[in-house]
């Protein structure tokens, strides 16, 4: 039997994951967080074979949940499981430990095929993720600035490229429109971008982030 720790903030989220694994005569919900410092606590301290871990969290972005997990020792299957469908947070998870990655778009069917996956000992992800992969060559990239970008950062960076603002940025990952700003700061400090948000997307594209 499959032990899952489902880490999402929506419980209407969770609730629908909790029937379609229930259906599922090797697979059984042990837990389930709401937020990142939740998800940390409850692995740390209970028996589970596998977490299902949404990116975007309250507290913290699930990219920092996973580095937790992996710092404190933890090498139990995680499997991302998202709205996102972006190649580069990817890419920065799968480093980060993750052994799969799959969006929310996706039928039940092959979220179930990823849960098997992963718990066999296999990376999971979908054909058109495992093609950029590929293509990448992502263990020969030079290193870029926006590689010192946090996890958080980086996120921002790639909602500012695809034109989103700073009000529908703070809804879309839960952060006061305060820290969105604070954040964007920091993230063109780092890139040594100058000039307004222009010059943001056009490093985004300059640097392929927006595949």
């Amino acid at each position: 039997m499959v032990r899952i720790v489902l880490v999402d903030d929506h419980g209407i989220v969770r609730d629908g994951l909790k029937l379609l694994l229930s259906a599922e005569s090797d697979l059984c919900i042990v837990g389930e967080a709401g937020s990142g410092a939740e998800a940390v606590t409850w692995a740390a301290r209970e028996d589970w074979d596998l977490a299902l871990l949404d990116v975007n969290l309250p507290d913290m972005n699930g990219l920092e949940v996973l580095r937790q997990l992996r710092g404190s020792g933890c090498s139990r299957p995680v499997l991302i499981l998202t709205m996102y469908r972006d190649f580069h947070l990817a890419r920065r998870l799968m480093q980060s430990g993750a052994n799969g990655f799959i969006d929310k778009s996706r039928l039940a069917a092959e979220l179930l095929r990823a849960i098997r996956v992963v718990v066999g000992g296999e990376l999971f992800l979908t054909d058109e993720l495992r093609d950029q992969f590929t293509q990448s060559a992502i263990h020969h990239e030079v290193s870029h600035p926006h590689d010192r970008l946090s996890a958080q950062e980086f996120q921002i960076l790639l909602l500012i490229a695809r034109g989103y603002t700073v009000s529908r940025i703070s809804e879309e990952l839960k952060l006061s429109p305060s820290t969105v700003t604070t954040y964007r700061r920091r993230i063109k400090e780092k890139l040594a971008i100058q000039g307004s948000t222009a010059e943001m997307v056009r490093y985004a594209v300059e640097h392929g982030l927006l595949v």
